[in-house]
């Protein structure tokens, strides 16, 4: 990831916020592509969405420090675990949050913010799916937590 996709999707993350429909959005594409998904979902969606934005918003926030923002993907990898997530689930999300930008960030959506969100999605899904696999391990066989490991 570079200087300049971490600005782009700074940018374009920034033009999301106005506009309180684009979680709605994001949540009413993933269920119409995979259906099978909403049953993971059980509470307050409202409350979902503002909590996928932040989510959002602490990764775009902290993207020039990755070594930093990787503990709290994994961890959140790890308690998407106990929700039933599973590693397949990880491109269906990624295809609908591009969906969403797309739709909503309109001639803005151009193909270099595409290529800066599919990169930073990535980096995302796969942190989170680390913490999900480290999850599956004995806490023995776990791996260390940098953020609690000193050198």
């Amino acid at each position: 990831m570079n200087l300049r996709q971490i600005e782009l999707v700074g940018e374009s993350f920034d033009k999301l916020l106005p506009s309180a429909d684009a979680a709605e959005m994001f949540y009413t594409r993933l269920f119409e592509t995979a259906p099978q998904l909403r049953s993971l979902f059980k509470g307050d969606m409202q409350r979902q969405g503002a909590r996928l934005v932040s989510m959002i918003g602490l990764a775009v926030g902290n993207l020039d420090d990755l070594a930093g923002l990787a503990p709290a993907l994994r961890d959140l990898g790890r308690s998407h675990v106990r929700y039933g997530v599973k590693a397949e689930h990880y491109p269906v999300v990624g295809a609908a949050l591009l969906w969403t930008l797309e739709h909503r960030l309109g001639a803005a959506y151009t193909d270099e913010v595409k290529q800066a969100w599919t990169t930073v999605y990535g980096l995302i899904a796969a942190e989170m799916m680390l913490g999900a696999a480290d999850s599956a391990r004995p806490a023995a066989m776990r791996a260390p937590d940098p953020a609690t490991t000193s050198a």
